[in-house]
């Protein structure tokens, strides 16, 4: 039954380690005779104050009351006068409650607690204010393991929660929300009505119901404070303030309390008791049957209908269970735990209630390979789950147990329930018998190989006994054991006898190999009752069966370079049996390549008889001059590989006249917005020999916009133009004309052509002019100028196509992607707008721009180009390309596409080229626009089969707003 102390005017205070304290937890305590006196001294001052109030005395001197407890008043002249505001002081409490921080009662050993800032009775002059800190923060009751309803603190709810600075209406505030209780039991709800500065408003009225279809009823509305003479009852009464009454069992009124309460649950123990602050009512209900309560708080007085009321829910649950207890298992079985759940108030077993098992720590899983697992309650309420070590060693495991009552029981519950937990420890022992086998991988026939087998007790008993078995494999015969093992036809058997943990035994096998192949040689151990564990090797059992004999160019007669060489390689099996799964493979120089795959080469032969022989081809051909050697290896089961190498020496063919080549670039001297004008580009071969597979690439500035060429090219792609030239003869000279609209001034707008051959020749040129105004002030846009996308070609320039490779390069002319790439950094120098760097193994990393000044909105055109300069190909070349966090990419071309890429499209990872060979070069063009002003630096890295260490270049310039 809960009990109701109030804390205020009665009794004495005693704190720990004060010389006040309250000596009245609950109960009567024998009136000596100056009590009575104290009593009747009290009632007396009660009528002065009745006076004083009634008759508008403006004054009264009364006795003041002695604080040390000794006698009631303090003789003369010690006076006291009467503090009209005294009540208004509980209206705003601006300062803690007036109680010790917990009960007191009379002990020896009185708990630790603070005085409260003023003391009943006593002015503040004779107390200094003392803060009061609650013991621990407020938690909301629960259901704890196993089973029957406890609470381990204190319920301290706090005054007014902090409410939004902007929020200064009033609001009911009701606590616990959500309650889980047994049935049976009673649940204090608290609540009350926070006023506009933050705390609660006392002298409310107040209003308990239960809705319905809710289960369970009120049992008490809570208790007002009326002194012993009942008199401040009366006088509520007379002021319309009704005190707490149950009008039935789903409805009652209550008015907050003026003063702290505290509610006892009838135990000596302080720590499970119940705080109700100023301004707070509460109330108990029970019910004696599953399901939910739902209670409603309603401040008719207030305003609004969302501030006025608060509602919170009480989960009834029938059922109290047994947890299953920690288990210590001799053996791996499995261990099988047990939860039970039965009715609180009949012990009848609950069915389908859900355990949820979890696996917390330690090697074990359930039924299934599961950590997880959850079990409903059959019909004897039993809910049961095995735990299964991970390993034959056993171990160890740490499972939790988690109780919920499942959805649909109860008047409207969908949500499933938590109501108890708790963990048990289960454990595995057994001996256990590690066992390793070791030995040679390869042996000769007719020689004797050493095995050691290595037994070690890795469990946690005592093996009684210990027995080790071995097959004496085919192809062996044994030579001698030590300790003697004994002998059952081809099995060895050894007893080691008891083994304490962690000891270890080893036994030591000497064999004769009597024929070539693969032996598999196997060892296991058992203790007695305990689980086999069994190790294997193989070992290979060779001879020299096999022989390659290989025929091919002199090695003293030089070769070309690009000459194909060709050997004639017979396999033979010189043995007296059949060798089986017969592998041919040839690692050969970087000089050399063949046309199936790079070094090394593999090609199975399948299987040769006794004295068989297989003849096969081996082309290769010379890509680099030097010496260079190749190695054939030939394996089979049961015998050793054979090997055998050639060499070759190769030089470089003697040089041919060479072209050369002359490219210029004319237009005209300057140009109007809005007018026409043709550039020419010219190429001669001025040089001795014919140029061939020629590649032109003619750019513009964003000012120019391409309307007709003369041929028609290749390819367009917005401001580029590409033709092709099959060969240019020694003298030969070709022009091509492009004609261009100005769409808008700029002081320096510029025109380049880059020609290349297959032959490795790079020449270009570039023209500038400014484009001017036109008269009369302002300059007119050309409609598509400066709108991303509308500078494509004119009529007369052929759409863009996807162009194939240039006859005889193998390298594809650039070809937009149109997709964006990534970030990096670069040095802060500028000046320099296009750098080269070369390999030690002759791969050349170029990159530039057109320009080393940009402003922001501006694009920048980056060209990139990666030559083998090298005597030999090279393959599997990679290119990344770093953008500035200044620059976000636009569109990209070249050979290949992007293979991977950064969030941001400022890495760019391109596809690998599979093969470059000796003086081929690739290109590729990146446009980004600048879109921050600062230090801009590109970089552009290049990896390759042959040049692992990556060759870095970078184009520096910079932005300006």
């Amino acid at each position: 039954m809960m009990r109701i102390r109030l804390t205020g005017w009665t009794g004495r205070y005693v704190c720990h380690g004060q010389k006040v304290a309250f000596t009245e937890r609950h109960g009567r305590s024998k009136e000596t005779s100056v009590v009575r006196r104290w009593i009747v001294q009290t009632r007396i001052l009660w009528l002065l104050f009745v006076l004083n109030t009634t008759v508008g005395c403006s004054t009264l001197r009364l006795p003041a009351i002695d604080p040390s407890g000794e006698r009631i008043f303090l003789p003369a002249p010690s006076y006291t006068t009467l503090n009209r505001n005294h009540s208004s002081d509980y209206v705003k409490p601006s300062r803690p409650g007036n109680v010790c921080n917990g009960p007191v009662f009379e002990q020896p050993d009185a708990p630790d607690c603070e005085l409260p800032p003023i003391l009943p009775n006593t002015t503040k002059a004779k107390s200094p204010p003392i803060t009061m800190v609650a013991d621990s923060t407020p938690t909301t009751a629960r259901i704890l393991v196993p089973g029957p309803f406890q609470n381990t603190k204190s319920e301290l709810y706090e005054s007014c929660p902090q409410k939004e600075e902007t929020d200064n209406r009033q609001r009911v505030l009701l606590t616990p929300r959500r309650h889980i209780a047994p049935v049976g039991s009673e649940v204090i709800l608290i609540g009350g009505l926070c006023d506009s500065d933050g705390y609660y408003r006392m002298h409310e009225q107040l209003e308990w119901s239960l809705t319905q279809g809710s289960v369970g009823q009120f049992v008490e509305p809570g208790k007002a404070a009326v002194g012993k003479l009942r008199v401040r009852g009366h006088l509520a009464a007379l002021k319309g303030e009704p005190l707490p009454i149950l009008l039935s069992n789903n409805y009652a009124l209550a008015t907050s309390s003026k003063r702290v309460q505290v509610l006892t649950r009838g135990t000596a123990r302080p720590s499970d008791d119940i705080f109700i602050l100023q301004g707070q009512a509460w109330i108990s209900v029970t019910s004696a049957t599953e399901g939910e309560t739902y209670v409603t708080l309603v401040a008719p007085k207030v305003d609004g209908w969302e501030q006025r009321q608060e509602m919170a829910v009480v989960h009834w649950i029938d059922g109290q269970w047994t947890l299953p207890a920690s288990v210590h298992s001799r053996t791996i079985d499995p261990i099988t735990l047990t939860t039970t759940i039965n009715r609180k108030l009949t012990a009848a077993p609950v069915l389908g209630w859900i355990v949820r098992y979890e696996i917390v720590s330690g090697e074990a899983t359930f039924q299934g390979s599961t950590t997880t697992v959850e079990v409903e309650t059959d019909e004897m309420g039993e809910a049961p789950v095995r735990v299964i070590p991970n390993s034959a060693r056993g171990g160890s495991a740490k499972v939790k147990a988690t109780i919920i009552r499942p959805a649909g029981i109860g008047s409207g519950v969908t949500d499933r329930l938590i109501v108890g937990e708790g963990t048990a420890d289960v454990s595995w022992s057994t001996a256990m018998l590690d066992v390793q086998l070791t030995g040679p991988e390869t042996i000769e026939v007719n020689e004797t190989g050493v095995y050691r087998i290595n037994v070690t007790n890795s469990g946690t008993m005592q093996a009684d006994s210990s027995l080790v078995r071995v097959m004496i494999p085919p192809g062996v015969d044994l030579v001698s054991s030590t300790p003697t093992a004994t002998l059952f036809g081809r099995r060895l058997d050894w007893n080691l006898g008891p083994m304490a943990p962690g000891e270890s035994r080893s036994i030591e096998l000497t064999y004769i190999a009597t024929q070539p192949g693969v032996i598999r040689h196997c060892a296991s151990a058992q203790p007695a009752g305990g689980t086999t564990i069994e190790s294997c090797i193989t070992t290979l059992v060779t001879a020299d069966f096999l022989y390659i004999e290989m025929v091919g160019p002199n090695p003293d007669i030089p070769l070309l370079v690009g000459q194909n060489i060709q050997y004639q390689v017979t396999i033979t099996n010189r043995g007296n049996q059949r060798l089986n799964d017969v592998i041919l493979s040839d690692r050969f120089d970087a000089g050399l390549q063949h046309s199936e795959s790079p070094s090394p080469i593999e090609r199975s032969i399948g299987a040769l008889d006794p004295g068989e022989s297989r003849q096969l081809g081996l082309t290769f051909q010379v890509v680099a001059p030097g010496r260079h050697c190749h190695t054939l290896e030939a394996t089979a089961s049961g015998t050793k590989p054979a090997r055998a190498s050639a060499c070759i020496t190769a030089e470089v063919q003697p040089q041919i006249p060479a072209g050369s080549l002359n490219v210029s670039k004319s237009g005209p001297q300057q140009a109007m917005v809005g007018e026409q004008i043709t550039f020419n580009v010219t190429i001669q071969n001025t040089g001795q020999g014919t140029v061939n597979n020629i590649q032109i690439i003619d750019q513009y500035d964003p000012e120019f916009r391409p309307v007709s060429t003369n041929p028609i090219p290749a390819n367009s792609n917005q401001n580029q133009i590409i033709w092709y030239l099959s060969k240019l003869d020694p003298g030969e000279q070709k022009t091509f004309q492009v004609t261009c609209q100005a769409l808008y001034d700029a002081p320096n707008s510029c025109s380049r052509v880059t020609v290349q051959s297959g032959d490795d020749i790079k020449v270009n040129d570039e023209t500038c002019i400014p484009i001017l105004k036109q008269p009369g002030g302002a300059a007119t846009p050309i409609p598509g100028a400066n709108i991303p996308g509308a500078n494509t070609p004119g009529p007369g320039v052929p759409p863009a196509t996807a162009p194939g490779p240039v006859p005889g390069t193998g390298a594809a002319p650039p070809a937009s992607a149109g997709q964006p790439g990534s970030t990096s950094t670069a040095p802060p120098n500028f000046g320099t707008g296009s750098g080269t760097a070369t390999d030690a193994t002759g791969l050349t990393l170029s990159i530039e721009d057109r320009g080393d000044r940009f402003q922001v909105g501006n694009d920048i055109e980056y060209f990139i180009s990666i030559r083998n300069d090298s005597q030999s190909p090279d393959t599997n070349v990679n290119l990344t390309i770093k953008l500035p966090p200044q620059l976000r990419l636009k569109e990209y071309s070249g050979p290949t596409t992007a293979s991977s890429n950064s969030a941001d499209w400022r890495t760019i990872n391109m596809a690998p080229i599979r093969s470059l060979r000796a003086g081929e070069s690739v290109q590729y063009t990146i446009r980004a626009t600048v879109e921050q002003a600062g230090e801009i630096a590109t970089r552009a890295e290049v990896t390759s089969f042959r040049s692992v260490q990556a060759t870095v270049q970078e184009a520096r310039s910079l932005a300006t707003p």
